[in-house]
């Protein structure tokens, strides 16, 4: 919790880009020149992608507007370019018997936002809307902790955001339930839809789409699933997550 709240202290923000963490907040005399250099690298991201890998509400950003400055190719690169550099300038450092703990920290953020941010910016090919918004539309009003039966195992957004949840290392508290409950939501997917085979090929048609049908940001009008309980802020509280960080 200590390293939280220094780490939350040390990311340093523009419009449209943050670091996991500062040069004032790294001890250069435990870590070789080029991993403090790799490590405080700018992310080209929107700044409020550093919030989905910190709470386990994961793919719920809170408002689209929210992710419609996030999903961008160019950011997920960004994430994915600090990833490979910190892997190969950082080697020495994380191949230690014991690993410097505010190193492992920054590597394991790093891996749980580039993890939200495959969640969170899955969309529906054949509607544009993002697939968290679809699967709570289909689930329907007052269904939080419901173990109920999905109206449509099928549709494409329900495989890949089970899918997606599931491969994150934090276990998602999502509509109030946990891990064991959405590995058997995956095995009825399977069962029924196709297999893994056709949820693979369901992200890679995802994927084409999004790169041809870019979003307009929404500046007006807030149509996000969590907007529908208060926004983001009531849930970053709801879900019991780590507040100073916003």
């Amino acid at each position: 919790m200590l390293f939280s709240l220094i780490l939350a202290l040390g990311l340093m923000t523009t419009a449209n880009s943050f670091k996991f963490q500062s040069e004032e907040y790294v001890n250069g005399d435990f870590f070789d020149k080029r991993c403090v250099k790799a490590l405080t690298t700018d992310i080209e991201c929107d700044q409020y992608t550093r919030m989905i890998g910190q709470y386990r509400s994961m793919g719920w950003s809170g408002s689209n507007t929210t992710a419609d400055y996030m999903c961008f190719a160019s950011c997920f690169d960004s994430l994915q370019k600090w990833n490979q550099t910190v892997t190969t300038e950082c080697a020495k450092d994380l191949s230690r018997a014991f690993p410097p703990y505010q190193l492992e920290d920054m590597v394991n953020l790093a891996n749980e936002v580039r993890q939200m941010w495959d969640a969170t910016c899955i969309r529906d090919t054949g509607s544009g809307r993002y697939c968290f918004d679809v699967v709570d539309e289909i689930r329907g009003p007052y269904t939080y902790g419901d173990k109920i039966t999905f109206k449509e195992p099928c549709n494409p957004c329900y495989g890949m955001v089970v899918n997606a949840m599931l491969n994150a290392s934090i276990e998602m508290d999502l509509w109030g339930l946990d891990d064991d409950y959405w590995k058997g939501q995956l095995e009825l997917v399977h069962a029924k839809c196709g297999g893994p085979d056709k949820i693979e090929k369901d992200f890679e048609q995802q994927k084409v789409y999004n790169a041809s049908h870019p979003r307009e940001p929404e500046l007006l009008k807030n149509m996000g699933t969590s907007a529908k309980i208060g926004g983001v802020w009531f849930a970053v509280l709801f879900y019991g997550c780590s507040i100073f960080i916003l």
